[in-house]
Order: structure tokens, then sequence, then C-alpha cells
């Protein structure tokens, strides 16, 4: 058995049997002889309108042992049967510049065991073979490609030819389906979570050879792996990858190494655009929890649910010192955090709440242990509004005299002033001649409450 395969589309061709045509001058009719049994073949998963070059596409083909009548054909004689016809191999005589790969592992795949024993069909039966096909050469327009497949028979059959077109298209072909309107996933990776990838086929064609990929790192912690592809995804299907991540010391530690990575799990599809790359969110902490924003001075409440079964001990609880004006007012987070119990911590904001460096994080963070002794942390971002600073239009100057103009601070917290190189007087875009700023001004580097101005 030859075992190189190659793609083919929707047209199939059947070796046909010419019937001999003749008489007889007399006597007895002559026995029938018999005639070699027709395979048929039908395409299992179609081929793509067009497939993305370089992309890799799934072509599967049921062929079929007809069940026939038993009829006597012209006036010589030739009578069908139904006979048990084996599968014996396969040829691939015409393949065009197309690589094709016979995989058994494709469940479309069951002429063959894995030994390469062919199938015997008796009449009635049939079994599947599937290929998979890819243009590794880059096309800059449409290209049409022509597959031949020979399936081997018994001596009591003829051998099956199959016919396909492939229509190879490059990437920014309008008729290839964009996966990024119909993928939905989970937000986050993190400990004793179960990660989801769903994908929705909205477009009005099927999906061929849809397939996940994982960065091989996250492939190393990924637990209870469902299946990462799908060879067809009918219109209007869905499919649903998912995987599990565990709460131990090798997930936590891994997801520490990743925490400030572009995490990419991406998508392709034969007939798809470019791959649709998902990027999650790393955490390492197993509890679920809220950011908060203060949009004026009062008070918000971060909540921290234990969504595991294992009771959590509960550590200390600081705020980046990045963060000014903002204290704990409650915090109910003590020594225990029972399986799938809550607790929470309030925060409270006053008038001077503010940032103290915008380029650095501003977070809270509790730390907590598992009772296996494993070292957890959640961390989550505090936010707060920017304060709306106004400064005095419509000053009126004069020649050689100092004038002021006021800035004033309309809230909701203390605005806290820069210093004086922050400053600078325009005039579409361009600095202003024969005007300077008094050093001697008094909203530098200054602190300006709400409702208050400086000069």
């Amino acid at each position: 058995m030859k075992s190189n395969l190659k793609h083919i589309s929707s047209l199939f061709a059947l070796a046909l049997i010419g019937c001999g045509g003749g008489g007889s001058s007399g006597g007895d009719s002559p026995t029938p002889s018999p005639v070699k049994t027709q395979l048929k073949a039908e395409q299992e998963i179609k081929a793509p309108e067009v497939i993305q070059s370089g992309k890799t596409s799934v072509l599967s083909y049921k062929v079929i042992n007809p069940s026939v009548e038993q009829i006597k054909l012209g006036a010589i004689g030739q009578a069908t049967s139904n006979t048990t016809v084996a599968i014996e191999g396969f040829e691939t005589p015409v393949t065009d510049g197309v690589k094709l790969t016979y995989d058994l592992s494709l469940p479309q795949n069951t002429c063959f065991d894995d030994k390469g024993q062919g199938q015997a069909l008796q009449a009635g039966e049939y079994c599947n073979i599937a290929f998979l096909a890819k243009l590794d050469e880059q096309v800059e327009h449409e290209t049409d490609k022509h597959l031949t497949l020979s399936v081997k028979t018994s001596d009591n059959a003829e051998d099956l030819k199959i016919n396909q077109s492939l229509k190879f298209v490059p990437q920014s072909d309008a008729r290839l389906i964009d996966l990024s309107k119909s993928t939905k996933t989970s937000d986050y990776l993190k400990p004793g979570s179960t990660v989801s990838v769903n994908i929705h086929n909205d477009s009005p064609v099927p999906i061929n050879a849809l397939n996940i990929q994982l960065p091989d790192w996250l492939g190393e912690i990924a637990l209870n792996r469902s299946s990462q592809q799908i060879d067809e995804l009918p219109s209007g299907s869905d499919f649903r990858f998912t995987f599990e991540l565990a709460i131990d010391q090798k997930t936590i530690d891994t997801l520490k190494a990743h925490q400030d990575d572009n995490i990419d799990i991406i998508i392709e599809a034969a007939n798809a655009k470019d791959n649709h790359v998902v990027d999650l969110k790393v955490s390492t902490s197993i509890l679920d929890s809220n950011d908060v924003t203060f949009q004026q001075p009062e008070t918000q409440k971060i909540t921290y649910t234990n969504t595991t079964d294992v009771n959590l001990n509960i550590g200390s609880v600081k705020l980046d010192d990045n963060i000014a004006g903002i204290s704990i007012q409650e915090n109910n987070c003590q020594a225990s955090l029972a399986a799938h119990g809550s607790c929470h911590i309030t925060l409270e904001a006053a008038d001077n709440a503010h940032i103290s460096d915008a380029s650095k994080s501003a977070r809270i963070t509790l730390d907590y242990t598992t009772n296996q002794g494993l070292e957890l942390s959640t961390q989550n971002d505090i936010a707060i509004d920017p304060v709306e600073v106004a400064i005095e239009k419509d000053v009126q100057a004069k020649q050689g005299q100092t004038f002021d103009i006021n800035v004033t601070n309309n809230g909701p917290f203390s605005a806290y002033l820069p210093e004086m190189s922050h400053f600078s007087i325009t005039q579409k875009d361009q600095n202003v001649a024969g005007l300077t700023i008094d050093p001697a001004s008094n909203c530098f580097n200054a602190e300006l409450a709400t409702g208050h101005h400086a000069k």
C-alpha cells in the first residue's frame, strides 16, 4: 500500500465499465458473465470553497460498496452480484504540488487499521478515508489545484478514482472566515480554574480544520484538555475547548513567571483569515475578587470569594506605597476563609486621595496560604478618577505689566500641581515671545483643594 495522500474537491469520477453488445443466432441463452463491482465515493467532509495557502485542510471521503439488485444486462448477458470487496491500498497519481498526508489519528480514517490492513466491505457497507492537504507556497491570487486519488481494490471490483479541485487564496481574500467575531474565552489563567475557549460558527459555510494551539509552557500545566481541533464545524454550530489548572507549586510558579507576558492562544482554520489570537490575563490567585475605582471621596468594597473546595489561611493585607489618601476602613478577612466562602475589605478615599507616581502600580495585596502550605496572593487595582483643573481664559495684558492667571481645582479630589517646568505659554503650539512665567507664582509644587485656586 502506498501511503502518500492528496486532497480532492467536489468532482468525483468513477471508472465506468462499458457493456458489450451482441446477440445469439439461436439455441439456449448464454450464461451471464459477472460484472466487476463498481464502488462509489461521496464527500464526507466537503472541501472548503477556498483554502488559505499555507494552512492545512481536512478532506474526507466515504468509500461505498453499493448493494444492487441481481439483473441481466444485454443479449450476451452480464450480471451484477453483491460481493465483498477488499480495500487494498491507495495511490495519489496527481497532486499538483499539494502536500497530502494520510493521518490515522483522523477519526474519519476507517478504511485501514493501524497496521495498514484494509477493510473488507460487504455489499451495502462503507468506510472512510481522509487526508490533510496543504499548499506550502504562498499565492498572490486565487489558484486552482487538481488532484486524483486512486483506491485500490480486490480483483472482483474496479479501482475507484476520485478527482478533486481545490482553490487556494491569499490571506487577504474576503471569502475567508473572520474567527475574531465568534470567539469567547475565560478572562484569566489562574490556579484551580477551568479555562474555556468557545467558538460559534456564525458564517454561512463550515469551518474546516479548526485548530487551537497553546504556548508550550501553558501546555505543560494544562490538565484534562478536551480536543483542541475539529475537522469540520458546520454553520451555526459551536465548538468548546477546555482545560484545567491545578492548585500546586508547579502551576503557581509557572504562572508567576509569565504574569507580565502576553498569553497568546492561537486559533486557526483552513478557510479562515490570519490566526486569531486570544490574549488572556494571568493571575496567581485562586480567589475571585474585584478592582475598585474612586470617583469621589467615598468608600469602596473589595469582596474575596474562595471558589475552591479547600479552606484558605488568610495572611497580611497591604496597600502599595504609591497610594496616598486611601486607607483600610474595615477588614473582615481574618484567620481563614472557608471553601466557597467570602469576605471583604472596605477602603476609604479621603479628599486628598491620589496616586503618587502614575507610572507605578496602585494595588491592594492580600496574602494567603492553602492547608498544604502553598503561598498565594491576590492583587486588585485601585484607580482614582482624575481631578479637573481649569485655567482662566481671556486674560487682558498690557506691555510691561504683570498679570495673574487663576488655576482652579474643580474636584473631585485635591489636585497636586507640578513644578514650574511643566507650565508653558503657547499660541498654536508655539512659545509666545515676550511673556515669562514668574517663579514666585503660588501654583508650583502645590496642593490645591477642591474649589480652591492658585495664581
